[in-house]
């Protein structure tokens, strides 16, 4: 199932989860940067699930107001589905670090480093949004 994430605020109507019927209340806002998930075209209605609940939205709305988080298909009723590219990869570039006998890895990331230590390689956050961290201690 596609899974979007909304680029702007939306209104989308509740549907009852059992007959996909909408329900007779008002409109909810669906916020920037909310994740949809299962979204399925039916007609001029996109449905989908934003935390766990199942609403609808006309597509000409939701479609320009999102974005695909994954190459899975909408899916539309008669059948026909469209791919969305998917987001770019990510690279990252772990660093090692001279810690002694314990394996230390560390690599740059928006506002800090992630820093992966021992051999099952647990992961940490650094804080650090200058990059100052020089890699000798922490």
């Amino acid at each position: 199932m596609a899974k979007l994430e909304a680029t702007k605020t939306i209104e989308a109507k509740k549907m009852n989860k059992r007959n996909r019927q909408t329900l007779a209340e008002l409109p909810v806002t669906i916020p920037y940067g909310a994740i949809l998930d299962e979204v399925i075209e039916n007609r001029d209605m996109m449905e989908f699930l934003y935390l766990g609940e199942l609403y609808c939205c006309k597509s000409e709305i939701l479609r320009p107001a999102s974005r695909s988080l994954d190459s899975q298909p909408v899916i539309s009723s008669s059948g026909h589905s469209s791919v969305a590219a998917a987001p770019a990869a990510i690279t990252f570039i772990w660093e090692k670090l001279n810690s002694g006998s314990i394996l230390t890895l560390r690599a740059k990331v928006r506002g800090g480093w992630f820093v992966a230590v021992g051999e099952s390689r647990s992961v940490t956050f650094y804080p650090d949004a200058g990059h100052t961290w020089d890699g000798t201690t922490i």
